[in-house]
């Protein structure tokens, strides 16, 4: 009896100090404008069907190219025909295949490079050229425990290096109960938080990424090329920060990786025709523009 109610009060409290905790963590995520969800199952990205995720394929009839990348090369919040696949294709008249999703960046492309039905469909259509749209910020991406915002059931790929190797960061499936509180959003901003501290190791990690990703492509597709677009932020990174350094971080993983600099391109990029409302996604027009300058630096 006497063990029971012992028992029954460290439950008791160990039960309103996780309420408590969750008021707090949703009070504070809610300060930062969070758009929150009701609880919900964090669903292993190994047993998601990762095709289901992207844009259809677009096809032509010269051949193919298949882009990697983040919000920017998705196309986010513009209609698929004013996406920068589908504007791609109309420039090019080459069948595009669009592997990028938002919230992600060089680990989603690493991953998806492994992936059997990605590959199976790569082998079929062949690409000739494959393109990874990079934003400032892609470096950390990998750290992101939700990469697809709150509000996504979806968790993010990730991996971390050991001994020199790049090895994914697989949780036990009991791991994906325990972040469906708001606590553990918390948890995990702080974890990531701490980690972006270390950027010789974050830096690492980014360039092996990519350049895990160029060997499997130039294993899998020799004749190939792999270009690197490089695209500001937002309107704001196009007059303050140009980002030197992130360049030079792109210039060093491989020579025979050809980036082509939009903000050196377009020398009005800082102009909001070129931006969604947000001022932070390309527009309609910057794509119809951009895919014109690629299809000219690429000569295709």
């Amino acid at each position: 009896m006497k063990t029971f109610k012992i028992i029954s009060i460290n439950l008791l409290v160990f039960v309103l100090l996780f309420i408590i905790l969750e008021c707090i963590s949703f009070f504070i995520l809610k300060r930062q404008g969070e758009d929150l969800p009701v609880y919900h199952y964090i669903k292993n990205p190994e047993i998601i069907d990762k095709q289901e995720l992207l844009r259809p394929i677009v096809y032509g009839k010269k051949g193919a190219i298949a882009i990697f990348g983040c919000s920017f090369a998705y196309g986010f919040d513009l209609p698929f025909e004013e996406s920068f696949s589908y504007r791609l294709n109309a420039v090019t008249d080459k069948t595009i295949i669009n592997l990028a999703f938002p919230g992600e960046g060089p680990a989603f492309m690493y991953e998806l490079l492994q992936d059997k039905n990605t590959l199976e469909i790569l082998k079929k259509l062949n690409p000739e050229i494959f393109i990874y749209v990079n934003i400032p910020g892609h470096n950390v991406r990998h750290l992101n425990y939700r990469a697809h915002g709150y509000n996504s059931s979806l968790f993010a790929i990730k991996y971390k290096l050991e001994k020199g190797k790049l090895v994914k960061n697989q949780p036990s499936p009991i791991f994906y109960f325990l972040h469906i509180p708001y606590t553990a959003i918390i948890i995990e901003d702080f974890i990531s938080l701490i980690q972006k501290e270390d950027t010789k190791r974050l830096n690492k990690e980014f360039t092996m990424l990519i350049s895990n990703s160029y060997e499997i492509i130039k294993k899998k597709f020799p004749n190939s090329k792999f270009v690197i677009i490089y695209y500001p932020d937002g309107i704001d990174s196009t007059i303050h920060d140009l980002h030197p350094e992130y360049i030079a971080i792109l210039e060093s993983i491989n020579d025979d990786i050809q980036i082509i600099n939009i903000n050196e391109e377009v020398k009005d990029l800082s102009d909001k025709k070129y931006w969604l409302n947000d001022l932070s996604h390309p527009s309609s027009f910057a794509w119809e523009k951009i895919t014109q300058i690629i299809k000219k630096k690429l000569l295709i």
